[in-house]
């Protein structure tokens, strides 16, 4: 990552093209590189601030969309993508209006699981590979998670 910044999660897609997404100064820059040299960084400013977020690539018919779960500036958890690796992003989408500690898991099919910790509870949201959801926001854990990051 860049002097200063702390990458804070990363994804590689089908076709071995790598993602991170790195704080610097509190706000998300991609980086992206393909295997099997991961070592040449390509950057892409967001223009997303945040210091806690998680990067998934979609997968099945959606495989390159980048994604990004991310704790919004006015608190709460809110979900991007980009089809072109960061040069544009869709509106956001709020996933959470309290959560923080966002992470996704995206199935073969490109089904988005999203989970956040709120109040002492893990809670998760999932979308279909159109972006339209499918179950609302339910407990996955109800008591006694701690207040860092989902593995």
């Amino acid at each position: 990552p860049p002097e200063g910044g702390s990458v804070l999660s990363a994804d590689v897609s089908d076709t071995l093209r790598a993602v991170r997404a790195v704080d610097v100064d509190g706000e998300i820059l991609l980086q992206l590189a393909t295997y099997p040299d991961a070592s040449l960084w390509e950057d892409r400013a967001t223009g997303i601030e945040s210091a806690d977020a998680c990067v998934r690539y979609g997968r099945g018919a959606h495989n390159g969309r980048v994604i990004l779960a991310y704790v919004a500036p006015g608190g709460g958890v809110e979900r991007r993508h980009t089809l072109d690796e960061g040069g544009t992003w869709n509106v956001a989408t709020t996933i959470s209006a309290d959560g923080t500690h966002p992470t996704v898991a995206v199935s073969p099919t490109g089904v988005e699981h999203h989970f956040w910790w709120e109040s002492g509870a893990i809670k998760t949201r999932v979308f279909d590979a159109q972006q339209q959801e499918v179950i609302p926001e339910a407990t996955a854990v109800a008591s006694g998670a701690d207040d860092d990051q989902i593995a």
